[in-house]
């Protein structure tokens, strides 16, 4: 009767850790990625909510699954780029974000000057991209920078997002560079173009 009682204690008590751990990854991943604009804004505005109420660990995930590595990033990347633009690209995503930063730092890198709470998205394909059509999205959303390097770059078919976060009544404010979806999740390339040698 012991030997019973205790395995019926022992089995309740695991049950009570998995429902916690259950519990915990709810709180830590209940963000469900899907393709589309609508999703990658309410990625965004999960990481300010998440910020705004001290849940850094939530606000630092989501951020961490922005961050590009090299087969990540090379899904944006065209298939014949030399190892030499490759590799400054990911310095440059190296430099950007040092390794062995705390939660709370993470989960602030996306979410500076809460006031800037409206989350607004605009994208376009690397073609489009190319041609910078006066009066187009990517005439009056897209860096300079992203453009110019586009064509010679970036992969063609793969439509990239410019999010901006502008106060409420505001029309600008502060944009993150060439989001993707990389098969599974959003990714961020950033201001590649500062890390590669200007065109003469």
């Amino acid at each position: 009767k012991k030997g019973e009682g205790m395995k019926k204690r022992l089995k309740k008590s695991g049950f009570v850790l998995l429902l916690v751990w259950g519990m915990m990854g709810v709180s830590l991943c209940a963000f469900e990625y899907g393709q589309s604009p609508e999703n990658l804004k309410k990625l965004f505005e999960t990481i300010l909510k998440a910020n705004a109420r001290g849940d850094y660990a939530t606000a630092a995930e989501l951020t961490k699954s922005l961050m590009p590595d090299r087969k990540r990033a090379a899904a944006a990347l065209r298939r014949d780029l030399p190892p030499g633009v490759r590799e400054r690209i990911r310095l440059f995503h190296e430099k950007i974000v040092p390794a062995g930063l705390p939660d709370r730092v993470w989960a602030g890198l996306l979410a500076r000057k809460p006031e800037r709470s409206r989350v607004l998205v605009h994208g376009a394909t690397t073609e489009e991209m190319v041609r910078n059509e006066k009066g187009s999205v990517v005439w009056r959303e897209f860096p300079g920078g992203a453009v110019k390097m586009a064509g010679s770059v970036l992969r063609p078919g793969v439509r990239f997002y410019e999010v901006e976060r502008v106060e409420p009544g505001r029309t600008r404010g502060y944009k993150y560079h060439l989001i993707f979806w990389d098969g599974k999740r959003w990714c961020m390339l950033g201001g590649i173009w500062r890390a590669l040698p200007a065109k003469r």
